[in-house]
């Protein structure tokens, strides 16, 4: 579903979705949006401003020049097109059509996958590398947006139950610390329900079942756990030997960073550290979108980022949601945390511009007049 140019990776949506977005936003910059909330909408505008500056400033020590150049341009996709989206969620009608949308493309991305994953051509892959073939991370933010409509629709429930087994399947650590936290979340806030907590226990029983009944897939899972939990890892010590380097990286440069997406160049500027194992380490970050912000942007770029989760969290974790809506922004609730995680475990990259840009305006969208006052009522 992702087509590289010039070495940067995009999704097939990007070319249908963004221009259509170029060609509305002189209407839509145009058109005056009444707005609920200004002090968040600023506090996301000011922080998307205060991250593309520790964008430029970073460019200052870094190696790689034109990395520098990618990532600007990455981020003002990002950060414009959700702009863009927040003015056009002007409705319920429109705001719906963006989550459509959203649904559309995580679908596309697992469907391709799975396809990848079954082809001619792979039949003689081990079962662990044709199950890495599974879009995890897709998997995980599409349930997350339709897991709050699981007891009002028998299909939806099965299509859950299907991600869910997905995202087990596709031996992705932080997919599965995101499955936890969500549905751990969910869990807790359909305690009361019993019904549907039936429903659940089933669904969790079935997905085990799955696992057990099915050797090769078993025995892949099972050696996913161990190799996970395992300190002798050649990955796991990769990973934490990366994640001391961003660290210290961040420790010498941590006002402007060592340079946006240089992480590379300079974990490799002089010799290529013992504790790499990896076979193309031309493209290797921390798994710590966090820790590789503050080590390629520095403290500016750290806190910008922060903010701007901030403002995302206090304008969806708020009052109890009323309404027809209600499902929908318990979906971006979920998002969120799904979010959260994957960004503890990787990086912005590839297909997922995108679908942060569109998640991100659908949230800011909800700050639009007609739409605020429709979701976020006072139920007393």
């Amino acid at each position: 579903m992702a087509i590289e140019i010039f070495g940067v990776w995009f999704n097939i949506f990007e070319f249908f979705v963004i221009p259509l977005f170029i060609l509305l936003a002189p209407v839509l910059l145009l058109t005056r949006a009444k707005i609920k909330g200004k002090g968040l909408l600023s506090m996301y505008l000011l922080t998307a401003s205060l991250f593309l500056v520790s964008i430029l400033l970073s460019f200052y020590g870094a190696i790689d020049k034109g990395a520098v150049a990618k990532a600007f341009l990455k981020w003002i996709e990002i950060f414009g097109l959700s702009i863009l989206v927040f003015l056009y969620c002007s409705s319920i009608k429109r705001f719906k059509q963006i989550w459509w949308l959203l649904i559309l493309i995580l679908f596309v991305n697992i469907c391709i996958s799975l396809i990848g994953a079954t082809t001619e051509i792979q039949r003689g892959i081990c079962w662990y590398w044709r199950l890495r073939q599974i879009s995890a991370y897709s998997a995980l933010f599409l349930l997350a947006l339709i897991l709050p409509f699981f007891e009002k629709s028998f299909p939806i429930a099965l299509m859950s139950v299907f991600l869910g087994i997905l995202v087990v399947l596709s031996l992705t650590r932080g997919a599965w610390f995101g499955l936890i936290a969500i549905g751990g979340y969910w869990f807790w806030k359909i305690r009361y329900k019993r019904k549907v907590l039936r429903i659940v226990v089933l669904s969790g029983t079935l997905i085990v079942l799955t696992l057990l009944i099915l050797p090769p897939i078993a025995g892949a899972v099972r050696h996913k756990i161990q190799s996970a939990l395992s300190l002798e890892s050649p990955s796991n010590r990769e990973r934490l030997g990366m994640a001391i380097m961003a660290l210290n990286f961040f420790l010498r440069h941590p006002l402007i960073g060592i340079g946006a997406e240089n992480f590379s160049s300079y974990l490799f500027e002089r010799e290529i550290p013992s504790f790499i194992s990896s076979q193309n380490p031309g493209k290797l970050t921390p798994h710590n979108f966090f820790l590789q912000v503050a080590a390629e942007n520095g403290i500016i770029g750290l806190f910008a980022i922060l903010g701007w989760l901030w403002a995302i969290f206090r304008i969806l974790f708020r009052s109890p949601i009323p309404g027809p809506l209600f499902s929908y922004i318990s979906g971006l609730r979920l998002f969120f945390i799904a979010t959260l995680i994957s960004l503890m475990f990787g990086y912005v990259a590839g297909g997922a511009r995108l679908v942060l840009a569109l998640y991100t305006g659908l949230v800011f969208g909800t700050l639009r007049s007609k739409l605020y006052d429709y979701v976020y009522q006072d139920t007393a």
